[in-house]
């Protein structure tokens, strides 16, 4: 059996667009959960203003033990984490 801490995380990012650069494409939001609640993930991207991205992530772990028969929905869990964050956001120079 694998052990985790229970709780909550959240990051927010905020990114400033450099001069002469606009947003081209945005990953899209996701909301996932384990079975039974056991645990989630939120991912949120927004365009803020003319020239700001915020991105905000939010963990909630509900188990501390997660059995062996749990353990595939552990890892697709987390496979779609590491795909999730991992994604571009795509920006185009004007001028």
């Amino acid at each position: 059996m694998g052990k985790l801490k229970t709780g909550d995380g959240q990051y927010i990012l905020t990114i400033t667009l450099p001069d002469g650069y606009v947003i081209e494409e945005l990953p899209e939001k996701m909301v996932t959960a384990m079975p039974e609640n056991g645990a989630r993930y939120m991912f949120h991207i927004n365009q803020v203003g003319e020239n700001q991205i915020q991105i905000q992530n939010n963990y909630q772990i509900n188990q501390t033990i997660y059995s062996g028969v749990d353990y595939p929905y552990l890892k697709k869990f987390n496979e779609m984490i590491v795909a999730k964050e991992a994604e571009q956001i795509v920006l185009k120079k004007i001028n």
